[in-house]
């Protein structure tokens, strides 16, 4: 067995995951089996909208491969691009061809820091990871990246994020997960990741559910819908959780229906655009704090490619001259147009829409 055994969702509140990941980072970096290097960035609060944003530019990005069965659209394409139609012998092969290179069902043992999590998942070292300690929760076997997440991957999202934020480190992690063609993954086995927020940085949700108590959407003691902030340029939908759960069933049983009232959600918003599409595409992300869904439109504007971290002000970038097209455009155009623009109003259901 590599790296430490959880077989349990006890045993993963008790186990030192903070020690087992930094330790398995720090050595796979001495021994340059990951691709990183710390890199300077700077905080700009975006023009348009005050959304404090952080840029860098990660080495790691331009080594970084891309292993899915289909290119996404840009914006700069237009919706309505024409795609030949595949056969379904096409299909079955370029998912052979994705298989065939897939990095997350034999992962190196230098970058794996939990080779056995409940059974069916591992805990691996991203390769190039995009800050320190970034790392994945990956399927053993392999499954679509467009699934969506399971009551159980839910659970243990938000059970790895108690114990690194419980741990009082210094250290506050966020997990993500991009779904769908066009939000930005680039691996099409199913992996969930997570990164530290970095230091001192506002990440806008924080506000947003400041003082709010956990609730779920149409619970008729409540009638609340998803929340957002009004201000930025993008669609998305942002439910507090509550600080803690009577027990592991309760825990599953809240995150499940929260995260299905937000892809339930999602889906109005897509049908209430004119575009059409073949799968949704989001971008989730969740603390111990609150969870965020963010609908996408397009993979990436131009040639600036964005996923989950986008959506929190995180941009990275591989280098000078992609670094001043982000600069030149603005984060929150970008951002508006991989997404769907944010009017201020909330969508109001219809009388058999449910959430």
């Amino acid at each position: 067995m590599v790296g430490i055994e959880i077989d349990s969702f006890e045993q993963l509140r008790q186990v030192d995951l903070f020690g087992a990941l930094t330790k398995t980072f720090a050595d796979a970096e001495s021994s340059n089996n990951l691709v990183f290097v710390k890199s300077n960035s700077e905080l700009i609060r975006d023009e348009q909208t005050g959304m404090m944003c952080e840029l860098k530019i990660v080495q790691g990005l331009a080594s970084r491969p891309i292993n899915r069965p289909s290119d996404p659209t840009s914006s700069a394409d237009g919706a309505q691009r024409e795609k030949k139609e595949e056969s379904k012998e096409e299909k079955e092969e370029k998912l052979a061809q994705v298989q065939s290179k897939n990095p997350f069902l034999l992962p190196e043992p230098e970058l794996t820091v939990s080779d056995d999590l409940l059974k069916d998942y591992r805990l691996i070292l991203n390769k190039y990871p995009n800050s320190l300690d970034h790392f994945l929760m990956v399927t053993r076997k392999f499954v679509p990246q467009d699934t969506l997440l399971s009551p159980l991957e839910l659970q243990l999202m938000y059970g790895i994020l108690k114990n690194l934020n419980d741990a009082k480190n210094g250290a506050r992690f966020f997990g993500f997960f991009n779904s769908g063609p066009q939000s930005g993954y680039s691996q099409y086995h199913k992996h969930m990741q997570f990164m530290r927020i970095p230091d001192n940085f506002p990440v806008f949700p924080d506000s947003v559910v400041n003082g709010v108590e956990a609730f779920l959407p149409g619970d008729l003691a409540h009638q609340k819908q998803p929340m957002k902030n009004n201000d930025l340029s993008f669609q998305h939908l942002i439910l507090p959780l509550p600080s803690k759960f009577d027990d592991d069933e309760a825990c599953e049983d809240w995150l499940s229906m929260a995260y299905m009232a937000l892809v339930r959600r999602a889906m109005n918003i897509f049908k209430d655009s004119d575009l059409e599409f073949e799968k949704i595409s989001y971008n989730f992300l969740i603390t111990d704090r609150w969870m965020m869904l963010v609908p996408r439109r397009f993979a990436h504007h131009g040639v600036i490619w964005i996923n989950s971290l986008g959506f929190l002000g995180l941009f990275s970038t591989k280098n000078e001259e992609t670094k001043q097209v982000i600069l030149d455009l603005g984060f929150s155009t970008i951002l508006k147009e991989v997404g769907f623009p944010n009017d201020g109003q909330e969508h109001q259901p219809g009388p058999n829409e449910a959430y």
